[in-house]
């Protein structure tokens, strides 16, 4: 049964305007580390760390638009923070399973179609990571004190950009194609963003209480 207020499709534009903010930050990621504008070292890791973080942040509030329909998770308390990991905790205690889930959908003959979870090739990014991830890269944004200035540990070095790409990647594993379950399991958000390619792609949302074959008894809202 979907949603009868008038929130769900509010919700589910939003969630769509947030995932394909990230596709741009990504983007943006990507973009920095040519540096055609032959930046310095330090300028081109400040930046990538930046969008990184902002992308945790908008995957976090995406996973509260998600599930705005709980109320616990559309408090005045939880709508004023930003924080990835305090609101991992705090949705997780309401909905376990609130965390995208990677996969892709696959056509099965003559005209249908089926979801199905990550394969084994995919790294994505879990709900601790993107925690984790958005702790550390706050550590990383500030210029530091006068004891660790000139530390050489604070330098460039080739393996901060290959966790930058490392990060990047987690999240299109991630994102790429995903869906998100209500906590009734009557509402399956199926996200197909195209991570990978700077072509537009939509979300499609569904109304099946199974989240394998998201079309079985109905056709998309949206």
């Amino acid at each position: 049964m979907a949603d009868p207020s008038n929130a769900e499709p509010k919700r589910s534009q939003t969630y769509m305007n947030l995932i394909g903010e990230i596709k741009v930050r990504l983007f943006a990621v990507d973009d920095i580390l040519v540096n055609k504008a032959e930046l310095p070292a330090q300028i081109v890791r400040e930046c990538c760390h930046l969008q990184l973080r902002f992308c945790c942040e908008t995957l976090a509030l995406a996973c509260l638009v998600a599930h705005g329909d709980i109320p616990g998770a559309n408090s005045a308390k939880m709508r004023a923070r930003y924080e990835p990991g305090w609101i991992m905790k705090r949705l997780e205690a309401l909905h376990p399973s609130f965390f995208p889930v990677p996969g892709e959908m696959v056509d099965l003959p003559p005209d249908g179609s089926e979801f199905k979870e990550a394969p084994a090739h995919l790294r994505p990014l879990s709900k601790d990571e993107l925690a984790r991830i958005w702790d550390q890269l706050g550590d990383k944004l500030h210029r530091g004190n006068l004891h660790n200035l000139l530390d050489p540990d604070r330098q460039p070095k080739l393996e901060h950009f290959l966790a930058i790409q490392e990060w990047r990647d987690k999240f299109r594993d991630l994102l790429d194609q995903h869906r998100v379950g209500s906590i009734s399991n009557t509402i399956h958000y199926v996200c197909l963003s195209a991570m990978r390619s700077r072509e537009e792609r939509g979300l499609i949302i569904t109304t099946s209480a199974d989240p394998y074959d998201p079309f079985a008894h109905n056709a998309p809202v949206s």
